[in-house]
């Protein structure tokens, strides 16, 4: 399902709106209740994980478990994702 998948925010958030601006989907706002994220828009590209200055924006815990046993040894050899660094 595509929701369980979707980054969580922890609580050492500062609320900097930073994962607002790299969105692409523009899928992430910030209200009073904290980081909100519209399942629609989202297409799990990953870029506040990747660019959370704060390193607050993490993919659930089961689910980052199961990508790093697929990624299995090609985690140690592959590259930084270009996408993102732009």
């Amino acid at each position: 399902m595509k929701s369980s998948a979707l980054p969580v925010t922890l609580d050492s958030c500062g609320k900097c709106g930073f994962c607002v601006s790299v969105c692409p989907t523009d899928a992430i706002s910030i209200t009073q209740d904290g980081v909100v994220t519209e399942t629609e828009k989202c297409m799990m590209c990953m870029a506040r994980v990747a660019k959370c200055p704060a390193k607050a924006h993490i993919l659930p815990l089961p689910v980052q478990e199961e990508m790093n046993q697929k990624q299995g040894v090609f985690r140690d050899v592959r590259g930084e994702n270009d996408f993102l660094n732009n």
